[in-house]
């Protein structure tokens, strides 16, 4: 059952949905309520809904930067990093000095592993606006580069910006995990018992603390929370993603390379499994079968995420009306 504040919210969205439509009923022209209703059904995830709305908006105004920056991150969100690119394009053209731009090239750097390419972005995106979630990817990046010291550091930057991610659990999740790997211990256990306190159905953040009780020999809460990791029934698919993970951490890939498939056959509308399932069959060098489930892919044309450097794209999407209206405007290739 859901608690009060989740009541509260979902009453709140319901009645800020209903207020923007009537908005957008006495004043049909009106930008501004066409991208907050694309901002509103962002936050739910409906990505069809929100380009919807966004690309209504730069119906009334093709120079509209929030419009094309919404565009840019529910093609991100959804997987789609190429209509992605193009839409972050056109709202650098519209304002060069963002410091989103920089954010969310570097988010898509980071789906690709270039880490390097990600953090010079995100150090563009923080010399112009201290925001903490900045701060938070660069933690993350350091983490994944093994520079625990430095994530560390850019992760109580950013709890010193914003006091409420001490209550973040992915935050803690990722202290609890770089202690742990600097061998802090107590540190480690600390963060992840917190994680798991704020966010206790997540598979990934049970699966971190029993590695710590494994290693302090805590066998008892070791084998508790492992035994709830096994009876965990995945839901979404994050869900799905995150088992598959566990099982190929501990070496079970065939396990991983099944749980993916079942989210398929159950959710093929979600991009993100066929992603997981691309990697792990090239972490497991399978060359065969990352072959087919490309060219599977692509005769469902079904985009998922991918890197493409700035400035590539295909010509049919760049010939796309949304996408190519800049360029006619001032007699410029969108190219």
């Amino acid at each position: 059952m859901s608690d009060i504040s989740d009541f509260a919210r979902k009453k709140y969205l319901r009645e800020q949905q209903k207020y923007l439509k009537s908005a957008m009923s006495a004043n049909p022209n009106d930008k501004r309520a066409y991208l907050e209703m694309g901002n509103y059904y962002l936050e739910q995830k409906d990505y069809e809904n929100a380009l919807r709305n966004f690309e209504t908006a730069l119906v009334y105004d093709d120079e509209y930067y929030e419009a094309y920056l919404g565009m840019a991150i529910s093609y991100l969100e959804s997987g789609n990093s190429k209509k992605a690119l193009l839409a972050l394009r056109n709202a650098g053209a519209l304002n060069s000095r963002s410091d989103e731009i920089s954010y969310y090239l570097a988010k898509m750097c980071i789906l690709d592993n270039r880490f390097d390419e990600a953090k010079d972005y995100l150090k563009d995106a923080i010399s112009k606006n201290q925001n903490p979630e900045y701060y938070l990817e660069m933690g993350k990046i350091d983490y994944y580069k093994a520079d625990y010291e430095s994530a560390i550091d850019n992760f109580n930057k950013a709890t010193s910006l914003d006091v409420r991610l001490k209550n973040a659990a992915e935050l803690h999740n990722y202290l609890g995990l770089c202690y742990y790997r600097k061998k802090e211990l107590k540190k480690a256990l600390d963060n992840l018992l917190k994680a798991n306190e704020l966010k206790p159905d997540n598979v990934i953040y049970m699966y971190n603390l029993s590695l710590v009780y494994k290693t302090v020999r805590q066998d008892n809460l070791y084998n508790k929370i492992y035994g709830k990791i096994m009876k965990f029934s995945p839901k979404t698919a994050q869900d799905y993603i995150d088992l598959s993970t566990i099982y190929y951490d501990r070496g079970q890939s065939d396990v991983a390379r099944t749980l993916l498939d079942e989210g398929i056959r159950k959710m093929p509308e979600q991009k993100a499994l066929y992603t997981a399932k691309l990697k792990l069959l090239k972490s497991l060098g399978d060359t065969e079968g990352e072959k087919k489930l490309k060219e599977f892919l692509a005769k469902s044309d079904v985009v998922i995420q991918a890197w493409y450097p700035l400035g590539h794209g295909d010509a049919a999407l760049l010939q796309e009306p949304v996408f190519a209206k800049l360029g006619e405007k001032y007699k410029k290739s969108p190219a």
